[in-house]
């Protein structure tokens, strides 16, 4: 999978996000066993940074771009917080999409020569 990742500033906001890319063997998983979902909110914490955003499911392709917003003004915190928030927010996001993506290719018991003779439409 071809994950892109982002940080920007935007006025006095940090914006994080992250756009994943599912190869052609990855869609014909998620087309056999369901595409999977992530936690994109919950809790964040590298041990230096830490806060928790509102829970919510995501997809892991179709409810791409994966983003959130850090506000200096309403999160009363200066940019080098804000931009720390989103660099976690960010590297957690992709590494709940390896995990899922790492799970959903441990399921699949079919053989790659199989894969090759599915034929999507």
């Amino acid at each position: 999978m071809d994950i892109r990742k982002q940080i920007y500033i935007s006025g006095q906001t940090y914006i994080g996000k992250v756009s994943p890319t599912p190869s052609a063997q990855e869609s014909i998983l998620f087309l056999k066993y369901s595409e999977p979902e992530i936690e994109a909110g919950g809790e964040f914490d590298d041990g230096v940074t830490s806060f928790t955003l509102t829970e919510v499911q995501k997809a892991v392709h179709t409810g791409t771009p994966i983003s959130s917003i850090f506000d200096t003004v309403s999160l009363a915190i200066d940019y080098t917080e804000a931009g720390l928030r989103a660099e976690l927010f960010v590297d957690t996001i992709v590494d709940r999409i390896e995990a899922e993506m790492d799970y959903l290719r441990n399921v699949d018991t079919t053989t790659n020569t199989e894969l090759d003779k599915i034929v999507v439409i």
